[in-house]
């Protein structure tokens, strides 16, 4: 079996436990048959490569400038009203 794709999150439930969603795609090699969905349990039989990011600072860098956008709209909003 090959795994062609292979990707989902990690998240915490309301108490604070981990939940992994993964979707993925994986190839039988001895008829090429593919099959995709989500990945319920697995195990690794030699090696399985993953490549983990962080998306927390990005997800605050992002909050913060949505943030900073809506404080310059209601701003703008409020000068317009006055003139």
């Amino acid at each position: 079996m090959e795994i062609a794709s292979f990707s989902g999150s990690i998240t915490r439930d309301k108490d604070g436990k981990p939940v992994v969603h993964v979707h993925c795609v994986v190839a039988l090699l001895r008829n090429g048959a593919v099959y995709a969905g989500h990945l319920l349990h697995g195990r690794v039989s030699l090696t399985l490569q993953l490549y983990l990011t962080d998306s927390e600072p990005l997800l605050r860098r992002r909050n913060q400038y949505i943030r900073a956008r809506i404080e310059q709209v209601m701003v703008h909003e409020r000068s317009a009203t006055f003139r």
